[in-house]
């Protein structure tokens, strides 16, 4: 049977990466990469990779993990909107002021000039604002 590691072991190691690296926060991966340990007895003792950086005293990262692709998942699309209080970043547009509004979450640095779907590349737009925008870079 594997030795169980004790939880402060966990964090003083959690602690020593974010040290290494330079950052109040650190991905899983940062982790497998610099840590002594696999993340498993981190999820396991803490209940989520986040709950083991808060335990730590570490920031949990604006990416929450989220894989950087192109597509943005609804999990990150509501990040973005509360955000920006559900409204547009340009005008000020907001569905709870008029029912008319529709909010986009718009990469600003398009996806075809290598932007990639974190939050902050992203940002919330009404539709109005958003038209015609194609693939120029945001203001």
């Amino acid at each position: 049977m594997p030795k169980r590691i004790n939880n402060d072991t966990l964090i003083a190691d959690l602690r020593a990466v974010a040290d290494k690296t330079g950052k109040t926060t650190i991905t899983a991966d940062e982790y497998r990469e610099l840590g002594a340990f696999s993340t498993k007895p981190a999820m396991r003792a803490f209940g989520s990779w986040n709950q083991a950086l808060v335990r730590a005293g570490l920031s949990i990262g604006r990416k929450g993990n989220i894989r950087a692709g192109k597509r943005v998942n609804l999990h990150l699309r509501h990040a973005v909107l509360k955000r920006d209080c559900f409204r547009c970043v340009q005008c000020g547009a907001s569905p709870a002021r008029d029912v008319q509004v529709v909010l986009h979450v718009d990469h600003i640095v398009p996806v075809a000039k290598g932007g990639r779907a974190v939050i902050e590349n992203l940002q919330t737009l009404c539709s109005l604002c958003n038209f015609g925008k194609s693939d120029e870079l945001a203001c």
